[in-house]
């Protein structure tokens, strides 16, 4: 196999946006790298797991829209993994992660 094989993690992340109010963000450092390098034209794979629900989804057609290749990619019957982040840690943005 030729191209670059990305592994990891992908992760919905909570971003405050004022009051109680959060806004979500899909993420995950190991998405973000294969959306990167899929955007930029390099031969991209990604293995890893979404969940069967909306999002799941969402992460899928975000991941295609840059020609990403996920033939590795694997629906999961858990829920999204979920990041509620605070702006406001020690050393910049915190995060509580909900596996």
């Amino acid at each position: 196999m030729n191209g670059i094989l990305v592994l990891g993690e992908t992760i919905l992340d909570m971003t405050p946006v004022g009051g109680a109010r959060f806004e979500p963000a899909l993420g995950g450092s190991a998405y973000n790298t294969a959306r990167a390098l899929g955007a930029l034209g390099a031969d991209v794979r990604f293995a890893g797991a979404v969940s069967r629900d909306d999002w799941g989804g969402r992460f899928r057609s975000s991941l295609v829209e840059k020609r990403v290749d996920c033939a590795l990619l694997r629906d999961s019957d858990k829920p999204m993994p979920l990041a509620l982040v605070s702006p406001e840690g020690a050393h910049g943005p915190a995060f509580t992660l909900y596996l």
